[in-house]
């Protein structure tokens, strides 16, 4: 129990902690509104990418969590949290990097997301989101 709402506190912290960026080409941001997720996800897989673990689960117990309380939140819209989506995904994505060792710019998350190296800062513990497209339309 204790677990489930460190999850829910971390995916709490993850969402709301930072401001919207906007950059040219392909579009970087911190959280997508409902309506986009109704959009962009509904009745399909939806890429969600968890880097690091703050609470010592291992990384892909705990992005695994992460993605199922993601799903049971937005159970009403049906959309398929997942590390491996099929055809029917979209060319957005969402990515977390917890506990990241250094400042993380939107750009690298979104398209270097691999790149990310984890560990605590000063006995911090950080979450950084960010949403991704990795192709605009008109």
């Amino acid at each position: 129990m204790l677990r489930r709402w460190g999850i829910l506190l971390a995916l709490g912290v993850a969402l709301a902690a930072c401001t919207n960026t906007t950059y040219s080409s392909a579009y970087y941001e911190r959280a997508f509104t409902g309506r986009e997720l109704d959009s962009y996800g509904a009745g399909r897989d939806f890429n969600t990418i968890v880097i690091g673990d703050p609470f010592g689960m291992g990384d892909a117990a705990f992005g695994d969590a992460l993605r199922a309380q993601l799903i049971r939140r937005d159970a009403y819209r049906d959309i398929n949290y997942t590390a491996t989506p099929g055809e029917s995904a979209s060319n957005y994505k969402l990515v977390f990097a917890f506990n990241a060792s250094q400042t993380v710019g939107l750009q690298t998350l979104c398209r270097d997301a691999g790149s990310v190296a984890t560990g605590t800062r000063r006995g911090r513990r950080s979450a950084c989101p960010a949403r991704c497209a990795t192709a605009t339309s008109c």
